[in-house]
């Protein structure tokens, strides 16, 4: 490679290269030099314009994918005849709505999965890919903010016993309605529970009861979401709380004897998951209460102000002392 071509492929790379500078290398005979200009960030819409119809098929692609290309320019490369430019023409917000209708195709998967993805995709163009036989496509739709109230309570409805995926979406989408929310509460898998714990637009009424889950994580998510009731929140603060307890195991209570507690005081970082995730829970509550300017003080609640490594120590000891009482009496224990 030539010094001079080196010169100008870095200049055109450069996103802080001035839009006229990047203007004339888009004249420039060397693909690779208009290909840079196509990507680059800086350069203008008019300059994508004229590169809109160039020759080469990977300058027509960096340009349909761009985000300041014109309206006008992806229309007209909306009909480019190599179906990967009219997928990214697809995949890009600023198409207007009626070039993104007007790519729909009963035989493209790439295009119509972009189409799925796409936030300006018509609503009615959502409403049918949702319902598509190809699962990338109907992922895509599920996920989409856009896509219909009715048609994500639809597919909630119809993937509840063969398609995950599709219904994990659904739990993860802002615009699903409440209604479908609530209709996958009692989902046996953990993952689906906690989406909707996660979810900005899930209820307080349903995070109150997801707050109450026995699977951990989908708890935690519902302590982080904003929308979770202060009464649930003071539930799990509470260090009378039932979880705090105990260590819980993957079947539930774990009641350590004396030999468990012994082993448990040679850890050096308590390496419990159970032991952490409850106090995850207890902490990510009292913070959130913090945050809302809620004082436990005046509910009745003690609030600890132990650092983690002082609540360590402490747990060390207490373990320490539950260790020298009824030798060998097994024990539920809570380390806090």
């Amino acid at each position: 490679m030539d010094t001079i071509l080196e010169g100008k492929l870095a200049i055109a790379d450069d996103p802080n290269t001035p839009t006229v500078v990047l203007r004339e290398l888009a004249k420039d005979e060397h693909r690779d030099v208009r290909l840079r200009v196509a990507a680059n960030p800086n350069t203008h819409s008019f300059t994508l314009s004229h590169l809109a119809h160039d020759d080469e098929i990977d300058v027509r692609l960096a340009v349909a994918g761009h985000p300041s290309t014109s309206q006008r320019a992806l229309e007209g490369l909306a009909h480019d005849a190599y179906e990967i430019v009219l997928a990214r023409v697809a995949a890009n917000p600023n198409t207007p709505p009626y070039v993104l209708e007007s790519l729909l195709s009963d035989k493209s998967v790439p295009i119509n999965a972009s189409l799925a993805k796409n936030p300006s995709t018509p609503r009615k163009v959502l409403a049918l890919l949702i319902k598509d036989k190809d699962p990338e496509i109907r992922h895509n739709a599920a996920r989409n903010p856009s896509t219909p109230s009715e048609a994500l309570h639809e597919a909630e409805i119809k993937s509840k016993d063969w398609d995950w995926e599709t219904l994990l979406a659904v739990a993860q989408n802002p615009s699903t309605p409440t209604e479908a929310l609530f209709g996958m509460m009692y989902n046996e898998d953990w993952v689906i529970r906690k989406a909707l714990a996660e979810n900005p637009n899930t209820p307080p009424d349903l995070l109150k009861f997801l707050a109450d889950d026995p699977e951990v994580d989908v708890v935690l998510a519902a302590v982080k979401n904003p929308h979770t009731p202060d009464a649930a929140l003071l539930k799990l603060a509470d260090d009378d709380h039932p979880d705090f307890r105990k260590l819980p195991d993957d079947d539930g209570d774990l009641h350590l004897s004396n030999e468990d507690i012994d082993a448990l005081i040679g850890l050096e970082d308590l390496e419990l998951d159970g032991y952490y995730a409850y106090c995850d829970v207890h902490d990510l509550a009292e913070e959130a209460l913090q945050e809302r300017g809620v004082s436990l003080q005046s509910h009745g609640q003690f609030v600890s102000h132990q650092s983690p490594s002082d609540r360590a120590a402490a747990a060390k000891s207490e373990a320490s002392k539950s260790a020298s009482i009824d030798g060998g009496t097994a024990k539920s224990v809570c380390i806090r």
